[in-house]
């Protein structure tokens, strides 16, 4: 017997122009208050910390696409300054509702350690 398997995987397009939020959330100015070792390798011109989520965006934005090394750092690095997410699940939320439905399926007690 035979058994096909089929994966389909979606990209963005490479050309896309990059910005920090992509589809996760709205853009906030807000403060960035550290730069991670990653982005100063790219970008050791860009030292100073306090620049706002709007200047960063702007340099990401206006020279480089989603596929580029630069803005997979941008983005991991000011994401969670920049974006809001309140339409999406926080972290937490996702934990929380995992462990919720395990705590439903499975008896979670254990016994105290003798």
């Amino acid at each position: 017997a035979v058994q096909t398997i089929q994966i389909q995987l979606t990209f963005d397009p490479l050309d896309t122009t990059c910005t920090i939020c992509d589809n996760t959330g709205k853009l906030m100015n807000g403060t960035i208050s550290y730069l991670s070792r990653d982005w100063l390798e790219l970008f050791p011109n860009q030292t100073e910390e306090g620049f706002q989520c709007f200047k960063y965006n702007e340099l990401l934005s206006s020279n480089y696409d989603v596929g580029s090394q630069e803005c997979v750092a941008g983005r991991a690095n000011f994401e969670e300054a920049c974006c809001d997410d309140d339409d999406t699940f926080s972290t937490y939320d996702c934990e929380e509702n995992i462990h919720d439905l395990i705590a439903e399926e499975i008896n979670t007690i254990t016994p105290p350690d003798p």
